[in-house]
């Protein structure tokens, strides 16, 4: 396996760019973040491992889906948009087939009746996911 030729880890860099481990290959990086995404990155703070559940809408288009505390059927789309954007970024993982071991998905089953879950995940911040979130500055 290859490793990071700047922090020398070996979790799965290939590129030696310092995304994968958070390192950020020995150099500084400024990521922007707009008001949701930084609300939905702060959730990690409180715990490490998020629900997630893949959902199908009535015209058959598949999302990532993500119920915040609070989180009404409204946002959905917001929430889903924001997750792969921050998934794009490297910030988070998606992970659909590894559900959280005794979470109870069963909220996620009521929300609307034209959504489909198909399947139980999970997502969890990435090491640069990590260091972005321990560097976020509420304004």
């Amino acid at each position: 396996m290859d490793q990071c030729a700047h922090c020398r880890q070996k979790e799965g860099c290939e590129k030696d760019c310092g995304g994968c481990c958070g390192c950020q290959g020995g150099k500084e990086i400024t990521l922007s973040l707009d008001r949701r995404q930084a609300r939905l990155l702060l959730e990690f703070s409180q715990v490490p491992f998020l629900p997630l559940c893949q959902a199908a809408g009535a015209e058959g288009e598949t999302f990532p889906l993500f119920l915040p505390e609070g989180a009404g059927g409204a946002e959905i789309p917001f929430t889903a948009q924001t997750l792969r954007e921050l998934s794009d970024m490297g910030l988070i993982s998606l992970d659909t087939a590894l559900p959280l071991d005794g979470y109870d998905y069963a909220e996620y089953n009521v929300l609307e009746p034209s959504l489909s879950i198909q399947e139980r995940g999970s997502m969890a911040l990435t090491p640069l996911g990590q260091v972005a979130m321990e560097q976020i500055e509420i304004l």
